[in-house]
């Protein structure tokens, strides 16, 4: 038996101080807890820290417990089993049609696909809908498709790069939040390391979900507007159902996978700390908790902890609800009125992040800032392009527009500074670094300044209204220029192709890495130590994992679902 007792640091996940006992496993929580609460009380005492009952967590071997007592572990294992059959005999089936099907004595020709810039045979399309099923779980097929490179670059290929970024800066932050069973110089963190500038790239991982958001948005309001800008005003508002279905069936297949999977890793493991893997509200509350998660509605009671990272998919839920009729009453009824709207929406997450109440950081009226940015650069790209496309493209009377001339004097005026080298660098380069560069300083100096102070702090009241004006600016002046062409060596380095396999697996790295990350680290038997080079050890691994795992998920999990989806109801951008 394994008994401990745990003081947790930020948001109730990182130990901060852990000490614990390994017993026989004949005793139980009653016999021993006098005995470990009244030690507890004098060692820790002198410090002013007080354990109470609840504080104190024993816990058995997990090969003193079986799998097959745990219905929603076996019926999950289950699954998982069934999902990988099914892998198996589409793959195999799609080998054999590759090798002896009708594709070899030329009734049917293979078709061709760019695998990492070379052409690579695909198989014919099945004929008949049991075989077209199968061929959605075939491990070859989404192999391909995860490798697959485009015939030549688009203009948002800078966003693949930036995406990968964001959740390598996840990952960073995350690996810290979630390690178990924490860190044993917990006072040198907080008096020395969260000082040095390499503890930056830490406490500024809290970027990269607005980061998100924002490219959400944009991609949500360019893919919008280009499907459906000349749809009629009936016609765009009757597509609304059809986008809302498609992102709930594109989103919730791997969420409800994510949410069930966690409960046989307690099977799978043992150590000193192996009950917190148990008890870890991210797992076990979901066992009465999951339908929050599917309904993405966990952020409106603050009593739900199941997959708590999952919040980020709530609000972003929400923003997309929010996203068409936005885009609808701005391009088909009234812009201002539509503009307004948003306004609002920007002032009130202003207005609650500068007090900064206690769930601030959650709730999606407190975190809508990047979002409304992404829509409005979206909204600025596609009047930009309108004006800098050939004439013949202009709107005809009754499409999603008005029927205008070509020219667009602000739309012109900034494509003219876009192209204008000198005036490129003002207007947008040296914004962006300021508006960027000042948020990351302020937001690390803050953190180290402000450690463990109260939030009515008026600096840090300023901080956090400043990152939510300036991180969604900085990035829209950032990325307007690359969207043309421009950004020299920073653009080509984010729009490089090799991002977009990675680019791929980002969904499922996000949804999967808090659970991998405290399976794995809870192995240990002794607390981790704090240096810079341990962290980039720690973080080394945990990046090649996570990638890794999330590169199984996607083919055996998210691709499958995803050509089930295209096949019924078409591809959804």
């Amino acid at each position: 038996t394994y008994c401990g007792w745990t003081a947790r640091g930020g948001f109730g996940l990182t130990p901060m101080m852990m000490w614990g006992l390994c017993l026989p496993n004949t005793c139980t929580p009653a016999n021993i807890f006098p005995a470990v609460n009244a030690t507890v009380a004098m060692l820790l005492g002198q410090y002013g820290i007080q354990a109470s009952p609840d504080q104190i967590e024993c816990g058995f071997e997990a090969a003193d417990k079986s799998i097959t007592d745990d219905p929603l572990a076996m019926g999950i294992s289950i699954f998982t089993l069934l999902l990988l059959a099914l892998v198996a005999v589409a793959t195999a089936e799609e080998m054999w049609t590759m090798h002896f099907g009708p594709g070899v004595d030329g009734v049917a020709a293979p078709d061709t696909t760019q695998l990492l810039g070379s052409p690579m045979k695909v198989r014919p399309r099945p004929v008949g809908l049991p075989l077209r099923l199968l061929a959605c779980f075939s491990l070859r097929h989404n192999v391909l498709r995860l490798l697959a490179l485009p015939a030549k670059a688009g203009p948002t290929d800078v966003l693949n790069g930036l995406r990968v970024i964001s959740m390598l800066f996840v990952l960073t932050g995350h690996s810290i939040l979630y390690i178990n069973p924490g860190f044993s110089n917990f006072v040198d963190i907080v008096t020395y390391y969260v000082k040095l500038p390499s503890f930056a790239f830490i406490s500024d991982a809290v970027f990269a979900v607005d980061t998100f958001f924002f490219m959400s948005a944009f991609l949500a309001t360019y893919n919008f507007l280009k499907r459906y800008r000349k749809e009629t005003l009936r016609g765009a508002t009757l597509e609304i159902p059809k986008l809302y279905l498609a992102r709930y069936l594109r989103l919730t297949p791997l969420v409800a996978y994510v949410v069930f999977a966690g409960f046989p890793l307690y099977y799978f493991g043992s150590g000193p700390v192996w009950q917190y893997v148990e008890s870890n509200t991210m797992i076990a509350d979901c066992r009465t908790q999951w339908w929050y998660m599917i309904l993405y509605i966990s952020v409106y009671w603050s009593e739900v902890q199941c997959q708590g990272h999952m919040w980020y998919l709530a609000n972003d839920m929400i923003f997309f609800i929010l996203t068409p009729p936005l885009l609808v009453t701005y391009t088909l009824v009234n812009e201002a009125l539509a503009m307004a709207i948003m306004v609002i929406m920007m002032l009130i997450t202003f207005g609650l992040r500068f007090p900064m109440f206690d769930r601030a950081y959650y709730l999606p009226y407190a975190r809508i800032a990047p979002y409304i940015y992404g829509i409005w650069m979206g909204l600025l790209y596609e009047r930009l392009t309108r004006e800098a496309a050939p004439p013949a493209e202009v709107d005809v009377e009754g499409k999603m527009g008005e029927e205008r001339e070509r020219s667009d004097p602000l739309a012109r005026r900034v494509l003219d500074a876009i192209h204008h080298r000198w005036v490129r660098k003002v207007a947008f380069y040296v914004p962006a670094a300021a508006l960027l560069v000042t948020a990351l300083w302020w937001n690390w100096h803050s953190t180290y300044k402000y450690l463990g102070a109260s939030t009515k702090n008026t600096e840090m009241r300023m901080e956090a209204f400043y990152y939510v004006f300036a991180w969604g600016l900085g990035l829209t002046f950032a990325i307007v220029p690359m969207l043309f062409g421009y950004g020299s060596v920073l653009r080509r380095a984010l729009a490089h192709h090799a991002w977009i396999p990675l680019a791929r697996l980002t969904y499922a790295c996000y949804l999967i890495h808090p659970n991998l990350i405290y399976w794995l680290t809870s192995h240990t038997t002794s607390a981790y130590q704090y240096t810079p080079v341990v962290i980039m050890y720690l973080l080394a691994g945990n990046y090649l994992a996570v990638f890794v795992s999330a590169a199984v998920i996607w083919l055996v999990v998210e691709k499958p679902f995803m050509n089930l989806l295209a096949l019924f109801i078409g591809k959804s951008e």
